[in-house]
C-alpha cells in the first residue's frame, strides 16, 4: 500500500504536465524548448494547455533529453532513462538501409528535406525501427523501413516536407 501510495505522489498526472516537466527541468523557455525539437511556440504551447502530442514528438522529447519514453507516456517509473540514448551504439548495416529506404520514399514521393528534417527522419526511422529488425530479413525489411519512413512524414509535425 505504501508503495502504490509513494507510486501515485510520483507520477506527474497528464503527459502534457511532464513534457512541461521536462522543459523546466532542463530550465528551458518554451522558445529554445521549440527549437531544439523543430516545432513551434504555438505547437508547444497548445499542448502544455492539454492537446495531445505527436508520438514523434514524444519520441524527441526521450531521445534529445534522456527522458525514459514510458515514463513520458505513462508517468510511471523515473524520469530519466537509465541508459542515455547518445550512448546506444549504432547499427552501421541497418542505418545503410534506413538510408536507403528513405531516399526511396523521399524520391518516390518527390520531396525534398532539409538537413535538419532529413536527420530527424533518419533517426526516428531508425529508432522506432530498429526494435524490429529481426521479424524483418532481406527483402521485407526495406518496405516495412519505407512504412514506418511514410507515417513519420505523414503525421510528424515538425518533419513537414518541402514539395519539389
Amino acid at each position: 500500500m505504501k508503495k502504490k501510495r509513494e507510486e501515485q505522489q510520483n507520477t506527474v498526472e497528464t503527459i502534457q504536465d511532464r513534457i512541461k516537466k521536462v522543459r523546466l527541468t532542463y530550465k528551458l523557455s518554451q522558445q529554445k524548448f521549440v527549437e531544439s525539437l523543430g516545432i513551434t511556440q504555438s505547437y508547444l504551447s497548445s499542448i502544455e494547455r492539454k492537446n495531445t502530442p505527436s508520438a514523434a514528438l514524444l519520441h524527441a522529447i526521450s531521445c534529445l533529453y534522456e527522458v525514459d519514453f514510458d515514463w513520458l507516456l505513462t508517468g510511471k517509473g523515473k524520469m530519466f532513462a537509465l541508459t542515455p540514448h547518445k550512448y546506444s551504439p549504432l547499427d552501421s548495416d541497418f542505418l545503410m538501409e534506413v538510408i536507403e529506404a528513405i531516399i526511396g520514399v523521399t524520391s518516390d514521393r518527390g520531396i525534398f528535406l532539409n538537413p535538419k528534417k532529413l536527420s530527424l527522419l533518419i533517426v526516428f526511422t531508425y529508432e522506432i525501427s530498429f526494435k524490429h529488425k529481426d521479424k524483418y530479413i532481406g527483402k521485407k525489411r526495406n518496405p516495412f523501413l519505407k512504412d514506418t519512413a511514410n507515417k513519420l512524414l505523414d503525421f510528424s509535425p515538425f518533419i513537414k516536407p518541402s514539395i519539389s
